[in-house]
């Protein structure tokens, strides 16, 4: 994560707290809660939350109450994405579903879901409720999507883009845009803020992608090459068969539809070609129209918050 702000970590640690408050009592769902949120987050979406609503005077306990309930409605996604592709590690731990079993990740994942409708209630804003709402449906939507694209090996970069937004940037994009609406920020500004964060979302991913591809420098809470050994055709893969040669494709093509290849073969295809340099191109186009969208928001702390949490998330190795 970027070097936050003095007041941007203090926001944080009250956006902790709350997520721990009024847990059951019951031993098992505490068990289950205090385990996935032992092992601390990047808290992004929260950063970016807490950002865009800077300068509310009003009701501050409601700016950190979204945050929080931005936070739990990722964390359970992450759970049930754990079930739904056999992970067996998350931030460098071993997830519910191994730990446990999936009925278990599948019901706390439903419980902190919960959680963060109650929260949602609370704050009874119907335009956040609407936002908020909105996102986790296109959430679900992009994991269908993502299932039904397994072993696409004709996918396009357009669905890429698609399944990219839905599962990740419509989030982000709901984390700036909610927040924003919530502190009683402007038109233009909610436009530019939540353009920006959506696609900061995207860039995300696509940065996700190539970490997975075993660009990261450490290590990065959890296995590498997991995206093919699950079907997924994601950006590295894609850019490579798109730009190697014929000969090349074909080979490593008919591998893949036969289920006859090594992670070793597909990650030494992907990394002799310029699917690297592709991926690269991608995240610096968004880069660029990112950095145009914040350069028009007129308050210093933010524009500043924001540059600087994209530009780092945009180079992270974890």
């Amino acid at each position: 994560m970027p070097n936050l702000s003095k007041n941007l970590k203090k926001d944080l640690k009250k956006v902790e707290s709350l997520m721990r408050k009024n847990l059951s009592k019951e031993p098992v769902v505490k068990d289950l809660y205090d385990y996935i949120f032992d092992k601390s987050g990047k808290k992004v979406r929260a950063s970016i939350s807490l950002i865009s609503s800077y300068g509310m005077n009003k009701n501050q306990q409601n700016r950190v109450k979204l945050a929080a309930i931005i936070e739990l409605l990722h964390t359970a996604t992450l759970v049930h994405d754990d079930i739904i592709d056999n992970s067996d590690l998350r931030r460098g731990k071993t997830t519910v579903n191994v730990a446990w079993s999936n009925s278990h990740g599948v019901l706390i994942g439903d419980f902190i879901y919960s959680k963060a409708f109650m929260l949602m209630n609370e704050i009874g804003n119907f335009k956040v409720i609407d936002e908020l709402s909105s996102a986790t449906n296109k959430i679900a939507e992009g994991e269908l999507m993502q299932l039904a694209n397994k072993n696409n090996l004709d996918t396009s970069l357009h669905q890429l883009k698609k399944i990219s937004y839905y599962k990740t940037g419509r989030l982000f994009e709901a984390s700036a845009k909610s927040a924003a609406m919530l502190s009683g920020k402007s038109t233009s500004f909610i436009e530019n803020i939540s353009k920006a964060a959506k696609l900061i979302g995207i860039v995300f991913q696509v940065r996700d992608d190539l970490l997975d591809y075993g660009i990261s420098k450490g290590n990065i809470g959890k296995p590498e090459m997991q995206d093919i050994l699950e079907d997924k055709i994601t950006y590295p893969l894609f850019f490579a068969l798109k730009s190697s040669s014929k000969k090349d494709s074909s080979k490593i093509l008919k591998k893949l539809k036969n289920k006859d290849f090594s992670v070793e073969e597909v990650a030494d295809f992907v990394s002799s070609s310029s699917a690297f340099n592709k991926c690269n191109s991608l995240i610096q186009s968004y880069s660029n129209e990112i950095s145009k969208c914040i350069n028009k928001i007129s308050n210093k702390e933010i524009r500043d918050e924001m540059l600087n949490l994209s530009q780092s998330l945009k180079n992270r190795y974890e």
